[in-house]
């Protein structure tokens, strides 16, 4: 699963905690037998099966991302599947690789003396068992070098539970709690550096992981539930992505600069790499060349990297975008109507829609013509809410088509701003034409998209 440790997020199944707070289980007592587990597949593992899941920090910060099992392969003498990590807007997927036997299911850690056992079979609840080992681990001193990490983990059957999560009902899924404490060793100072994680997993029969929680040392923490799944070949979702807003709508003139939007009723996969799947088309069929980015992972947003021309544009949506469970986006077209004399927002800092913007000092907004620098004071509107918040608005001045904008207050985490721009005009004195509201979403102390990119760009075991 994707874990944040130490402030940087891993995606690993196991080793290191994200999660909060996550009941226990049970156990013998006195003289009664401890109750055995029952014979079954806990961590199916078929090439193709697929398992979405949805993260939720302490910090308020949620993302979604899917689990694909790939083809059996054979690392350091031992057969498994590798699993590949998928989040939406992700540079790169990471994988790992599992192995299961009759006595369990183990991760194949890269670089270690030995692998994490997840699950141990035969078992009872209240079976403990302890595990050790070294891996070559991250450069937390920044010198170039891997520093060495060891991993002392007391595990535990904590029991069989009962799990609800929006993929369904799980009931007595086997409960396993590994305390994890890591010791990784500074290869500049030879200090040693440790961390202790509790992480508690929720396994359900025939489905594999439903739940995980877990805590840090440093209070980090956040939940982990299945969304969907499909084991085997056979899936709990089916449905495909439905298209719920386009912009500009039907109607609407746009201005120069115009980005185009795409909505959906849940995240995409390929969002950053729409320009693949999506085209527009001027009226005489040639095709705009386009960049993309994705502000939520649910949303596409396009660019023109020329300059728009006065006239009618069609967008065409084709195979090439899923959802997390693999569902296409169905085909469909969407016709834009341009008036490029007018001009338009073309940038901003945060990006508009952005779920998780970083605010230090303040942000830009760029503009497609030059601006009337005597219409710049009280242009801009920013806004919580209802509330209007006090801003100083600088514009350089000239050639610059952009403006600066400063809180005179600190932003609140967490919190939605709008920001309009009512009585602005180009330097030939027409308004501004801004066809809806820029909005974004300030972070907490460490962003979503900031987490997922950590992900994708480190290994995934024991990390």
């Amino acid at each position: 699963m994707i874990q944040f440790v130490e402030g940087r997020l891993c995606a690993a199944f196991l080793l290191v905690a994200l999660v909060a707070g996550c009941g226990g289980g049970g156990g013998g007592g006195g003289d009664t037998a401890p109750e055995a587990v029952p014979a079954a597949d806990y961590y199916p593992l078929h090439t193709g099966d697929r398992r979405a899941y949805e993260s939720a920090y302490s910090d308020g910060t949620k993302f979604r991302y899917a689990i694909a099992v790939g083809a059996a392969t054979t690392v350091n003498g031992q057969t498994g599947f590798p699993e590949q990590l998928q989040a939406p807007n992700a540079v790169q997927s990471d994988s790992q690789v599992l192995v299961k036997t009759e006595s369990g299911v183990r991760l194949i850690v890269p670089g270690a003396d030995g692998t994490f056992e997840m699950i141990r079979l035969p078992a009872s609840v209240g079976m403990a068992y302890a595990q050790h080992f070294s891996a070559s681990g991250e450069d937390i001193d920044q010198d170039q070098v891997a520093d060495v990490e060891t991993y002392d983990i007391a595990s535990t059957v904590a029991g069989l539970e009962t799990v609800e999560t929006p993929a369904g009902r799980f009931e007595r899924a086997l409960h396993m709690r590994h305390q994890i404490t890591v010791n990784t060793r500074r290869s500049t100072d030879g200090v040693v550096v440790t961390g202790v994680f509790t992480n508690d997993y929720w396994f359900a029969p025939g489905v594999g992981m439903v739940r995980q929680g877990g805590l840090s040392s440093d209070g980090e923490g956040g939940d982990i539930v299945l969304l969907a799944h499909k084991i085997d070949g056979r899936s709990t979702d089916t449905t495909a992505p439905r298209l719920t807003n386009v912009s500009p709508g039907a109607g609407q003139v746009a201005p120069d600069g115009t980005r185009i939007r795409l909505q959906f009723d849940e995240p995409l996969m390929e969002a950053d790499v729409a320009v693949s799947a999506v085209t527009v088309r001027d009226s005489t069929g040639i095709a705009v060349p386009l960049s993309s980015y994705s502000p939520l992972a649910n949303e596409i947003a396009l660019t023109n990297l020329d300059r728009w021309q006065s006239g009618t544009y069609t967008v065409e949506v084709g195979t090439g975008l899923t959802d997390l469970m693999g569902n296409p986006v169905a085909p469909f077209t969407h016709t834009v109507t341009i008036d490029a004399s007018r001009t338009g927002v073309s940038w901003t800092t945060p990006l508009d829609g952005d779920p998780a913007a970083t605010l230090k000092s303040g942000f830009r907004a760029g503009f497609s013509t030059l601006l009337d620098s005597a219409s710049v004071p009280g242009s801009v509107v920013l806004r919580e809410g209802n509330t209007v918040v006090a801003t100083t608005v600088t514009h350089p001045g000239g050639s610059s088509n952009y403006l600066e904008i400063a809180p005179a207050t600190a932003l609140k985490p967490l919190t939605t701003y709008t920001v309009t721009f009512p009585t602005l005009k180009d330097s030939a004195g027409n308004p501004v034409v801004q066809l809806a509201p820029w909005t974004f979403t300030t972070a907490a102390t460490v962003t979503a998209s900031a987490k997922v990119t950590a992900a994708v760009r480190r290994p995934l075991a024991m990390r």
